[in-house]
């Protein structure tokens, strides 16, 4: 199986997992995992309920430790670093940010987060706003999310769709080079999904993008690569027309009502 995802061989992986196995005792919950991720990847991690995508994603975030197997990012083996570390590093997954603060500013919210990043910290004497560099990387971000307008609004007062690109313009304030974006579209009112179609869409173009989502129009709309988790393996990895085409993976499907 062909796990590149660009066309340029040359180019190192972001991220290469390779053989991943998880087990609790006798119980085996991830098994001979293989997955490559290059710059500009888009690609999504789809399977029913109970497939092991969340112990996948957790294995890779460092939340669980993998009985073997191997997690490189840019060719650097991550396996036995702590979640913050791979953070640091460039692996995000976006529910990993904090918590909105809702009685702040879109901005001030930004600000904050790219504060932490640079590990500065501030007192009433030195306000945020004059930290050099920081509100051209706000602008910048936002400007990616389409919520350049929305910089001077309180969190509480956006709509729901609206506060999930907050939450990712917070994640893309981590500079990730891996970005697992975990389900972005969760929750959302459908008639505020369309914000959240674009925002993906307009992500960097070199971030690499692993998408865990049940939404297939997004998941179709957005990848150009798709793996199909079951029972803790890759059934099978593909274009999304390969995808769509493979009666196993229909059946699967239809038989988990998605």
């Amino acid at each position: 199986m062909n796990n590149s995802i660009t066309s340029d061989p040359l180019a190192l992986p972001r991220l290469e997992v390779s053989g991943l196995k998880k087990a609790f005792g006798g119980l085996v919950v991830a098994q001979n995992i293989d997955l490559v991720l290059k710059a500009g990847a888009r690609t999504a991690l789809i399977g029913p309920n109970g497939a092991g995508k969340s112990t996948f994603v957790n294995l890779v975030t460092g939340v669980l430790q993998p009985s073997s197997g191997s997690i490189k990012l840019d060719g650097e083996e991550i396996s036995n670093l702590p979640q913050s570390a791979r953070v640091r590093r460039g692996l995000v997954r976006s529910f990993q940010v904090t918590r909105l603060f809702k009685d702040l500013t879109v901005a001030d919210n930004l600000r904050l987060a790219i504060l932490q990043l640079r590990r500065q910290s501030f007192t009433f004497l030195r306000r945020i706003e004059h930290v050099e560099g920081l509100d051209a990387e706000v602008e910048r971000i936002l400007d990616i999310l389409g919520l350049g307008d929305r910089a001077s609004s309180e969190v509480r007062g956006l709509a729901y769709g609206e506060q999930r690109l907050v939450e990712i313009a917070l994640v893309l304030a981590l500079k990730p080079r891996v970005l697992l974006l975990d389900e972005p579209a969760a929750g959302v009112p459908q008639s505020e999904s369309g914000i959240i179609l674009q925002a993906v869409e307009d992500l960097p173009a070199d971030l690499a993008v692993l998408l865990i989502e049940h939404d297939m129009n997004l998941v179709f709309r957005f990848a150009t690569q798709i793996a199909v988790l079951v029972s803790g393996e890759l059934l099978v990895e593909g274009t999304p027309e390969e995808i769509s085409n493979n009666k196993e993976v229909r059946d699967i499907y239809l038989g988990a009502g998605v």
